[in-house]
C-alpha cells in the first residue's frame, strides 16, 4: 500500500460537522475568522499519486460563541463520476487552492492545465 493511503495519511472517509465540547487552555478573545485547508483525499480510497486525490476542504471557524470544524469534498465532474477519463478537459481534482470571488468560495487546482485554473464548488 502506498504511504499516502495508509496510517495518518489515509483518506478521510466522512464529511463531518463538529463543535468541540471542551477546549483545553483558552482561545484569545480577539481570535475570530476561518482557516481553510484544501488537499487531496481520494474518495474511492485509492489514487496513483499523493497529489491525485479528490479535493477536500477542511474549515476551522473561530466564532463569537464557538469553534467549529467542517470538511467537504469539492463537487467536480470527477467527484460525481470517478470513472471519467483523466483526459477529459472537465476533469479536475480541485485540491490545491481555496479562493473567494464575488462572495463564493472556490477550490482550484493548477498543473497540467497549461496555466488555466480549474475549479469546483465547495459542497
Amino acid at each position: 500500500m502506498p504511504i499516502h493511503l495508509e496510517g495518518n495519511n489515509a483518506p478521510v472517509v466522512d464529511e463531518v460537522d463538529a463543535v468541540p465540547t471542551h477546549v483545553v487552555g483558552s482561545v484569545p478573545d480577539d481570535l475570530r475568522g476561518a482557516f481553510y485547508r484544501n488537499g487531496p483525499n481520494p474518495r474511492t480510497g485509492w489514487s496513483p499519486h499523493l497529489f491525485a486525490g479528490d479535493g477536500m476542504v477542511h474549515a476551522v471557524v473561530f466564532g463569537d460563541d464557538a469553534i467549529t470544524y467542517r470538511n467537504r469534498y469539492v463537487r467536480t465532474p470527477l467527484w460525481s463520476d470517478p470513472t471519467t477519463p483523466r483526459g477529459d478537459p472537465r476533469v479536475t481534482t480541485a485540491n490545491t487552492h481555496v479562493t473567494e470571488q464575488d462572495g463564493t468560495r472556490q477550490s482550484r487546482r493548477t498543473g497540467r492545465d497549461k496555466g488555466r485554473n480549474t475549479h469546483g464548488q465547495q459542497g
